[in-house]
């Protein structure tokens, strides 16, 4: 009877290491994958980022966005507000082209929306 102790003993004490490696190893990987579902998303991850990523960001800088463009101006440092992003993409301005026939009314206002609260920031 003492061996058949001795051997679940030594059974269970080297299961209970393994798990312990086990959750060394794996645990803090599990807990950040677990933290990365309750995340609040990012400003990329907002609607309208992916708008501006295509149809913006060759030719307009907004940090926010990691756009670097230098044809159009700068929208950190201009800091439109969402009425003025709108009218200009719809419409266009200067040597930006009207986006009206490319881009939706609900494409269009997602953008302005993205741009507004993230310019300048």
């Amino acid at each position: 009877m003492l061996a058949i102790a001795d051997r679940v003993l030594s059974w269970v004490t080297w299961l209970a290491a393994a798990l312990v490696v086990v959750a060394l190893f794996a645990g803090p990987k599990l807990l950040a994958a677990e933290k990365d579902v309750d995340a609040a998303p990012t400003p990329a991850a907002a609607p309208g980022a992916a708008v501006f990523a295509s149809s913006c960001a060759s030719c307009h800088t907004l940090a926010a966005a990691g756009a670097s463009g230098a044809v159009g101006p700068n929208l950190d440092e201009r800091k439109p507000d969402a009425a003025t992003v709108t009218a200009i993409v719809t419409s266009g301005g200067g040597s930006m082209p009207a986006f009206s026939g490319q881009l939706s009314e609900a494409d269009i206002a997602a953008v302005a929306e993205y741009v507004a609260a993230n310019a300048g920031g």
